[in-house]
């Protein structure tokens, strides 16, 4: 299994944390009529996604990802938001923690599909970016899972401080699974 380190250094992540309100670059005075909820004070959405990587075969004539990065994450600039009342509102600080969440659960979902992607191989090369296209699908449908589980400590400070100190966890431990923070 690949280390932590391995891992790090074959996925781009950016911004490399969410940091405060300046990495949202939509700051707006209303929630965006096409977004769902109108009581939303910030919205946080990262794309990730697997780089076409070079394949190489091994010595034992298998084919495996070989190049560097291998999983990217990127906020969505265009689809998150926070709304201006909220950067200074009385809440701000528990909803950039929220939001902060959101963002490191999408950074746990593309370690764990770098390390899965690293030690993929197969005999047919073609095969190979189907079981990388099978595994990208796989931990996309658990990441969701889990942000919408996630989203349920919104509004629940005991929650949301049990949910951060698992995330903060898995961020330095590849061992912890997307699917262990389901219930």
């Amino acid at each position: 299994m690949p280390t932590l380190q391995e891992v790090q250094a074959k996925t781009t992540v950016s911004p490399g944390a969410i940091t405060g309100w300046t990495d949202f670059k939509r700051q707006l005075d209303a929630v965006p009529k096409n977004h769902g909820g109108s009581d939303t004070d910030a919205y946080c959405i990262a794309d990730l996604t697997y780089i076409g990587a070079a394949v190489s075969k091994n010595l034992d004539g298998l084919y495996r990802f070989s190049g560097t990065p291998i999983v990217k994450v990127a906020l969505n600039q265009t689809i998150s938001f926070v709304l201006k009342s909220t950067i200074n509102g009385a809440q701000s600080t528990a909803i950039l923690i929220h939001e902060k969440g959101h963002y490191n659960l999408t950074i746990i979902a593309a370690r764990q599909l770098c390390s899965a992607l690293m030690m993929l191989e197969n005999a047919d090369s073609s095969q190979l970016k189907k079981d990388a296209d099978q595994l990208l699908a796989d931990t996309l449908t658990t990441g969701q899972a889990v942000q919408d589980q996630y989203e349920e400590t919104a509004n629940d400070a005991n929650k949301q401080a049990i949910w951060d100190g698992k995330i903060q966890t898995a961020l330095s431990d590849l061992s912890v699974k997307l699917n262990s923070f389901l219930p």
